[in-house]
């Protein structure tokens, strides 16, 4: 089909629809974080004994972790009031002290 205008024959032009994309999982947008990891090394790792850390400074603990508190304070005798803190031993070295005192029941 032609059109003429003003004496020139013009051809339709019709709108060409393109094809639709095909997006793959790889090609989606995902977020990207930029930012430093909040694990604190020092602070992470595995638990090789359980700690007591006695008033005086001393630190007495039990390689086997399956055990509690105050199966340490049992196994070495120690009065409950001379407990100044419990912890654990991690396997870079470093204690971790839970701030509180064990409680006796």
């Amino acid at each position: 089909m032609t059109i003429t205008i003003l004496g020139e024959h013009i051809s339709m032009i019709r709108k060409v629809v393109p094809k639709p994309a095909r997006v793959y999982k790889d090609e989606l947008p995902y977020i990207r974080h930029h930012c430093k990891s909040r694990t604190v090394k020092e602070h992470t790792g595995r638990v090789v004994s359980i700690c007591i850390k006695l008033k005086n400074g001393a630190i007495r603990g039990w390689h086997d972790t399956s055990k509690m508190h105050i199966d340490v304070i049992k196994l070495f005798d120690i009065s409950p009031e001379d407990v100044a803190d419990v912890g654990w031993q991690l396997e870079n070295g470093n204690y971790v002290w839970s701030n509180r005192k064990a409680k006796m029941v």
